[in-house]
């Protein structure tokens, strides 16, 4: 999420860390408090920081969607389903998280990086910042038409003379 919609890279774990696997469960210990034990470890608190306000915003919602207000199994430990964003602020599920996104006007930027990205075959360049703040205010002016900004995008000078893509936009 932070990566698709915020532009917000999380850094890589560090080598010997499985990313993949949930911190190891502490007999009796639910997972937000599993969580926090995780954060406090300093290897492990700068992406945590980052990650965990999302994802208990929406842990409310199991993998399939399903609404659940207690763990799989385990009705002891309650979800309270309680997220912040750093910077942004609280908010409690989908909705209001879309709410704090749209609110702080972070969306567009990304989306336009994004959709540069797609269409370029590479990244912008940070000589392209204003080619990019152009076309987001463009769109933004636009009432945020997605066929606007598509069309504003392929008939720029940038598009047509566009370059060869980055090597890792190849596909294999």
């Amino acid at each position: 999420m932070l990566d698709r919609l915020l532009c917000t890279p999380v850094p890589p774990p560090p080598p010997d860390v499985e990313a993949d696997e949930p911190p190891a469960a502490e007999l009796g210990m639910c997972k937000v408090d599993q969580y926090a034990a995780h954060r406090s470890q300093q290897r492990c608190a700068g992406c945590h920081q980052a990650m965990d306000g999302i994802g208990f915003g929406l842990e409310r919602y199991d993998r399939a969607g399903r609404y659940r207000e207690t763990e799989e199994g385990r009705p002891e430990c309650a979800i309270s389903g309680q997220g912040e964003l750093p910077d942004l602020g609280p908010f409690s599920g989908p909705a209001e998280l879309s709410d704090l996104l749209v609110g702080a006007d972070l969306l567009d930027q990304c989306l336009v990086a994004h959709l540069f990205e797609h269409a370029m075959g590479r990244p912008a360049e940070p000589a392209e910042s204003a080619l990019l703040a152009r076309h987001e205010a463009s769109y933004v002016d636009s009432g945020r038409r997605f066929d606007a900004l598509v069309l504003a995008l392929v008939q720029d000078e940038s598009f047509a003379h566009g370059r060869a893509p980055h090597p890792s936009m190849e596909q294999p």
